[in-house]
């Protein structure tokens, strides 16, 4: 890396949110708060993930993956963890999906104690409801951005993950029936769990987040680890054969107040909007902490800003 101040980098990586689900219209009736923040975002349009199941995507995330060589470079890259050290970075993880953790080392998607060593703040949320979940990490994610020295945040939210009743608070549901209610699984009542799922879990989250967080001298990239098929007596996502592509169709936003890399970051979106993938963002994090563009293109022909490939499910 280049000597010098590094800017914070945020990666925040939802569950189960599908892009077709966000309105970026002002005023919607869905996300109209994401609307209202529209401005703070580059908005790459729909991305495709790297796997329609969290352990997969995050993986290939976490690990840097490379489409050159998805499972060589798996097994063999550093960690964005390592990465983030050695440019001298404090590293943090946030992980609001710990509830459901069995093993004594509350990790998750394949992570090692390898890969933990590198982590300096391990927050494991345990002790609050899925509804309450998401809103536990922004006050996290606030107060290490609040904290000296530059920051490698990586977050997993608790999103919008079936059964979607058990993200959002019951005076939430302002999409009915629900599949509660119903008490069937049909297509009225999942679709409208869903949209009150992705309306708390999203909407009012993003807007919680930009209120009580200072993304002063921060780059935040927001994603999903895959998206969703709504249709009833089927599995919403992990299906591997003839998986529904919709399962793969996520959002991919990244806010910065670096008035030139925003700059790049829209032309860009503009020139690509729909074609982002998730073997995007590591090159482009690798490029934020320092590492040299000629250095990153030895492992990865494509970033954010570059590269012409067909986005990969």
């Amino acid at each position: 890396p280049q000597p010098g101040p590094r800017r914070n980098i945020v990666m925040m990586i939802d569950e189960s949110i599908r892009h077709d689900y966000l309105d970026f219209t002002a005023g919607n009736p869905h996300t109209p708060r994401l609307a209202a923040l529209a401005d703070r975002f580059v908005n790459f349009g729909p991305a495709v993930s790297g796997g329609n199941c969290s352990n997969y995507s995050n993986a290939i995330l976490r690990f840097a993956a490379s489409r050159k060589d998805v499972s060589g470079s798996i097994n063999t890259s550093p960690t964005l963890w390592s990465y983030a050290k050695k440019a001298g970075y404090r590293t943090v993880f946030i992980d609001a999906q710990a509830g459901g953790i069995t093993n004594p080392g509350l990790m998750q998607n394949y992570m090692t104690m390898t890969e933990r060593a590198d982590i300096d703040a391990f927050h494991a949320l345990r002790d609050v409801t899925s509804a309450e979940a998401d809103f536990r990490l922004a006050e996290i994610v606030a107060a290490e951005l609040a904290k000296p020295g530059p920051v490698f945040i990586y977050a997993n939210k608790n999103g919008a993950h079936f059964p979607y009743d058990a993200a959002y608070p019951e005076s939430e549901a302002h999409y009915r029936p629900t599949m509660t209610e119903a008490g069937v699984d049909d297509p009225v009542a999942r679709v409208a769990s869903y949209r009150n799922a992705v309306a708390w879990s999203v909407d009012r989250f993003m807007a919680d987040l930009f209120a009580k967080a200072d993304f002063s001298d921060t780059t935040m990239v927001y994603t999903s680890d895959h998206g969703q098929a709504l249709d009833p007596g089927k599995l919403s996502h992990c299906v591997v054969d003839n998986p529904d592509a919709r399962t793969a169709l996520v959002p991919l936003l990244v806010a910065t107040d670096d008035a030139v890399l925003q700059a790049e970051l829209a032309a860009a979106a503009r020139q690509r909007h729909g074609k982002a993938s998730h073997f995007q963002i590591a090159p482009s994090v690798l490029s934020w902490m320092g590492y040299g563009d000629n250095d990153i293109a030895t492992a990865y022909d494509e970033s954010l800003v570059s590269g012409n490939r067909e986005p990969a499910f």
